[in-house]
């Protein structure tokens, strides 16, 4: 979904919307994470990061403004943690990736 049509979504209806968008999210991390899994812990921490910024980059082609707001990650993946929101405005989509996971978050600043 474009961010301008989730912007007009009642707030129960944004938030199925945004149920389907972690879910499908985590479902890419987890096939990406089981297609990995025997290379390594340095390759699963170093391919993490750059799955998630094709996700991020991804959501940013539909319109979302996405900025990384704090990371903290290594190759101890299952505690990397990530976080991208949409900047000075405050108001959009959040995503919290911890490990192979994701929670997607949407804050409104009125």
């Amino acid at each position: 979904m474009e961010m301008e049509k989730l912007i007009k979504l009642s707030s129960e209806d944004r938030y199925i919307e945004l149920l389907g968008i972690q879910e499908d999210i985590n479902r890419n991390l987890k096939q990406h994470f089981i297609d990995s899994r025997y290379s390594g812990r340095e390759y699963l921490a170093s391919t993490l990061l750059k799955k998630i910024n094709e996700i991020v980059d991804e959501f940013k082609s539909k319109g979302f403004e996405l900025y990384s707001i704090d990371y903290c990650g290594s190759t101890e993946y299952e505690s990397s943690e990530q976080w991208f929101g949409p900047g000075y405005t405050q108001t959009g989509m959040f995503l919290h990736f911890w490990g192979y996971s994701v929670q997607v978050i949407w804050e409104d600043s009125k």
